[in-house]
């Protein structure tokens, strides 16, 4: 009988004295396995925190003159020494001129593409008139094989004459 965890209740109680005995012993060498193995497993975990979290070196004078956070700076009687202070002068120096995009697409050929709204959507979306302001132009490059182009949207753009937000 290997797994005693299947033994009902009725089964155990019909079992003699000396079985009984074996399946204790067989539990109690369970016992003793499983708590060595957490032992074990309890040393590991704080070796383990201690290479995390722990101290990495025993000398505290490695840095002379270094507070530490355990010291009281009232009972520390020698002052540590200030510093020299040495002067730093940075040469100047010129940045790069960003290129923009206007200079980069300048020369190469453009196709002008016209978004407009007819006079009739123009009434029903402004029925009490409307003026037109300029044009917003955005830019975007094709690529043809062998060949650039620029394509321009001149996206017209209205406004109500009464500014009331339309």
């Amino acid at each position: 009988m290997k797994n005693f965890s299947q033994l009902s209740h009725d089964e155990l109680k019909k079992l003699n004295k000396t079985s009984l005995i074996l399946i204790i012993a067989s539990l109690q060498e369970q016992i003793d396995h499983m708590s060595d193995q957490l032992n074990t497993l309890v040393e590991q975990v704080s070796l383990m925190n201690q290479r995390s979290f722990g101290r990495k070196t025993d000398r505290s004078d490695q840095f002379p003159g270094q507070l530490s956070f355990l010291d009281d700076p009232a009972a520390s009687s020698t002052a540590p020494e200030e510093p020299e202070v040495t002067e730093i002068v940075v040469s100047a120096h010129t940045r790069k001129a960003k290129s923009k995009r206007e200079d980069l697409l300048e020369g190469l050929p453009a196709r002008i593409y016209d978004h407009e709204l007819s006079k009739k959507e123009l009434k029903k979306l402004f029925p009490e008139g409307y003026k037109e302001l300029p044009p917003e132009i955005y830019k975007r490059l094709s690529f043809i094989p062998e060949t650039y182009m620029v394509d321009e949207h001149h996206v017209h753009v209205y406004a109500s004459k009464k500014n009331d937000g339309r």
